[in-house]
């Protein structure tokens, strides 16, 4: 309500009313120039990691299709002594998470964070894969894209309805959702639960990233975009919470099978969608089915996604650098090709036994500040250089309705400083950055921090410039 959503509208509106990519659409206040380098710099930074999740889902999905799902069972060569069926396990890891991090990522052979190792070769055929229909998506431009999310946005629907209708009727499932539905009200004491909540919704809604600015220069001047405004963000909330009940019901349901408690079954990051799911997935009659639908679903709402963010990336360098490329025969083509191709080379390090360890890093310290000080420069730009009252005649110029005193209070004052104190919390209250059990060094989270903040640094560089 005070970050998000008036940002998403007020992105909308600039974007449909100046018809200017990210980075040119600042021409409104040349000063913030650097604001549309930043929100550029991040989308670029995310598809660093965020196709590597499609490429993971790619993998998974080929093993689908095997008779028997290798997620199932400890007869395997990549499993250990450590590996347990028991439903009860309370010690021991299950056939799921040592296929996960055995087989795909080969995370025992490498045991340091800087011991990397050379890419496996079957996941680098399936991140290969998703960056090429990436480019194929991308590089005629915004129409081909478009017809494409017809089905990349549409599909995920029709998937998560049936994995709900089949989970409804597991066993455990009520007590998922009783789970899901009852939060822990105490954990709002906690600064980095705000933290996280912001960060994941402007991931969700896309807001900070500059892809709404790059989708709405393509609009008809005259289109309503507080309307589109209030159905894309009411979609979202309720796509986002139509599924927490289908991952809360097989969590139930997981719970059942192992009789532990569900906060002992839930996991965050990967490990939930290719750890616990595919175990869930596994039970079921005919898990090859479900494998390939839940799998299908990742990998359809990952292209979009990953369209979206790259889509942004090459507007903004077309818009701003256009006449250079067209004097160095460079066509979007080309710009395409290497903007696709760049962030593909850098995935690469996260297909390495060590991999994960830089997915990890890079998940934290590309979607989390960053992101915040491209929202927060964006609110401060918009809501004191160019102008909370200009952006509302401009509205009031394309569609007819002035926006009313709640929005232009938030683009002013109640944004900015949501944003603001929530990004400066986050940083004082940031704990070490760790994964499964592995506490990474103090040179790689202060490594970390300073490429959080090369997005940020384009925008007091440009003032000064």
């Amino acid at each position: 309500m005070f970050g998000a959503l008036p940002l998403f509208f007020m992105e909308l509106a600039l974007g449909q009313f100046n018809r200017q990519g990210p980075i040119t659409v600042w021409r409104i206040c040349p000063l913030f120039k650097g604001v549309g380098f930043c929100a550029v710099t991040v989308s670029y930074f995310v598809s660093f990691y965020y196709n590597v999740i499609i490429g993971w889902s790619v993998y998974f999905i080929y093993w689908s299709f095997s008779k028997n799902l290798p997620w199932v069972g400890c007869h395997h060569g990549w499993n250990t002594d450590n590996c347990s069926v028991q439903a009860n396990i309370s010690s021991g890891r299950s056939p799921s998470q040592e296929f996960f991090s055995r087989a795909v990522l080969e995370t025992y052979k490498s045991e340091e964070y800087d011991l990397l190792g050379p890419p496996r070769p079957a996941l680098v055929v399936c991140v290969a894969l998703v960056y090429t229909v990436l480019y194929m998506c991308l590089f005629k431009g915004i129409k081909s894209s478009g017809r494409v999310v017809w089905i990349t946005a549409l599909m995920p629907y029709v998937i998560i309805i049936i994995l709900l209708l089949r989970g409804v009727v597991l066993p455990g499932a009520a007590e998922g959702v009783k789970f899901y539905l009852q939060p822990d009200l105490s954990q709002l004491s906690n600064m980095q639960v705000w933290n996280d909540a912001a960060v994941q919704i402007l991931f969700s809604v896309g807001a900070g990233f500059g892809v709404h600015l790059t989708y709405a220069s393509y609009n008809e001047f005259n289109n309503n975009c507080y309307r589109d405004c209030l159905i894309a963000t009411g979609v979202n909330s309720m796509t986002s919470f139509m599924s927490g009940f289908v991952i809360f019901i097989y969590l139930g349901f997981m719970s059942h099978q192992r009789g532990v408690p569900i906060q002992h079954v839930a996991t965050e990051g990967p490990g939930l969608v290719f750890q616990v799911y595919p175990e869930a997935i596994a039970t079921l009659p005919y898990p090859q089915l479900w494998a390939v639908l839940f799998f299908s679903m990742l990998i359809m709402l990952g292209i979009d996604s990953g369209m979206g963010g790259l889509e942004c990336v090459i507007t903004g360098l077309m818009d701003e650098f256009g006449a250079r490329f067209k004097s160095w025969h460079l066509h979007r083509r080309v710009v395409t090709l290497f903007v696709v191709g760049s962030s593909f080379l850098v995935a690469l390090t996260s297909l390495t036994p060590g991999g994960i360890y830089v997915f990890t890093w890079l998940d934290t310290y590309s979607a989390g500040l960053a992101l915040l000080c491209s929202a927060l420069f964006e609110a401060i730009a918009v809501g004191w250089v160019y102008g909370s009252h200009v952006l509302a005649r401009d509205i009031q110029q394309m569609t007819g309705s002035t926006p009313g005193l709640f929005w232009r209070c938030c683009w002013k004052f109640i944004s900015p400083l949501f944003l603001g104190s929530v990004l400066v919390l986050g940083v004082v209250f940031s704990g070490p950055l760790s994964y499964d059990g592995f506490e990474y060094p103090l040179w790689a989270t202060a490594l970390g921090w300073t490429y959080a903040l090369v997005p940020a640094l384009f925008v007091p560089h440009w003032i000064t410039a």
